[in-house]
């Protein structure tokens, strides 16, 4: 688990393992290993034997976007391991403060060119999905905007809670709970269609010609190099734990979108993504900082 305990994709991890505990009879242990935007607990994994003991939850952060943004990176998204499945897409939402005066993107556009360079955005790390969404941002507003990366949403949530900073990128369903007893405000959602989740929170793009990244989903990988029938083997494990009633509706639940596939339509997702961060990256000019 490339992130810290207590978020979403932690939520989600355990939710799985422990129907796979069940269904396969055997113990899965989930061990976090946070840093560098999700990538030093996968490089952990792409290290590990393939022998499918050794699992990984990663997002379209740490498997391709990170590898566009950062200069260095610590494994190949593509080579280095095997896709299993994807598990769930996790719409993310930009919040404010309270404090913040700006319920809507174009509210938040003007008061941040008012206040060049001393506003700043909170994101799970460098390369991270959120990290894009900012700098896309930063694009509408002159780049007056400044990055701070956590190593997670845990600490960011903290401090955006306690109005040590005024905005952060967040998945939606970390962030739903604080707004609905005002402790937050959504100012709206990245991707480019408003979420089953929740219908009444509009997406940045409405206001925002142009604005819109790409759907962040988690899912499941193992080293490279399993062999096809144990790939096989582990994709339907873990497909059978994501699609059974119970940890479906959990994940539904928590304003995310319980998903599964084949390896072979997981890694065109991943690709397809690549292709789609490429564009935006190049577009907006976004470089790692």
């Amino acid at each position: 688990m490339p992130y810290p305990p207590g978020a979403s994709t932690d939520t989600v991890a355990r939710e799985v393992v422990n129907r796979l505990s069940q269904d396969l009879g055997q113990q899965f242990i989930v061990e976090n290993r946070p840093g560098a935007g999700g990538q030093t607990g996968s490089a952990t994994v792409a290290r590990s034997d393939p022998d499918g003991y050794t699992l990984l939850l990663g997002t379209n952060g740490s498997h391709g976007l990170g590898q566009l943004v950062n200069e260095t990176s610590l494994y190949d998204a593509i080579d280095d391991f095997t896709p299993l499945t994807p598990v769930a897409i996790m719409p993310v939402a930009l919040a404010a403060h309270p404090s913040v005066p700006a319920d809507d993107p174009k509210a938040l556009v003007d008061w941040i060119k008012q206040q060049p360079g001393q506003v700043s955005y909170a994101t799970a790390g460098v390369g991270s999905p959120h990290h894009i969404a900012g700098e896309l941002l930063n694009k509408y507003v002159d780049g007056k905007l400044n990055h701070v990366p956590y190593k997670g949403t845990g600490q960011s949530m903290t401090d955006l809670l306690g109005g040590h900073i005024p905005l952060a990128f967040s998945s939606l369903s970390t962030v739903l709970p604080y707004a609905a007893d005002g402790r937050l405000k959504i100012i709206g959602l990245i991707e480019d269609e408003r979420q089953k989740a929740a219908p009444k929170i509009p997406t940045i793009g409405e206001e925002l010609q142009g604005y819109r990244v790409p759907g962040t989903w988690l899912g499941f990988f193992g080293p490279a190099g399993m062999s096809p029938d144990l790939t096989k083997t582990v994709n339907q494990a873990f497909v059978n734990a994501i699609t059974s009633p119970e940890v479906s509706q959990r994940i539904d639940g928590a304003g995310l979108q319980a998903i599964s596939s084949t390896p072979e339509e997981f890694e065109q997702r991943m690709k397809s993504d690549i292709e789609a961060f490429k564009k935006i990256i190049a577009d907006a000019g976004i470089t790692a900082k």
